[in-house]
């Protein structure tokens, strides 16, 4: 299922919903995205961007906090991922 996320209400639904992150650089996205909707929806995060870690980590000085902030929290992290061959 697609999430579906209203500002408005603050509220993600349906609860079983898988949200799907796709090229989220340095991960901000994704930590602030966990920060709004709080630590239960972790383990419902998938955060996705095309670089190798090494090269996210090279890019980006504050990616390896992120990403650790988030791996902690529960959240799948993928690295090597190319939206456009989503199989």
């Amino acid at each position: 299922p697609i999430l579906h996320y209203d500002s408005d209400d603050d509220q993600a639904e349906p609860a079983s919903s898988v949200c799907l992150i796709v090229g989220d650089g340095d991960f901000s996205f994704s930590c602030a995205l966990l920060r709004k909707l709080g630590p239960s929806f972790a383990p419902r995060l998938i955060s996705t961007v095309y670089d190798s870690q090494a090269k996210v980590q090279e890019k980006y000085s504050q990616a390896a906090g992120n990403i650790m902030l988030l791996q902690d929290a529960g959240v799948r992290v993928r690295f090597e991922i190319d939206g456009r061959q989503l199989d």
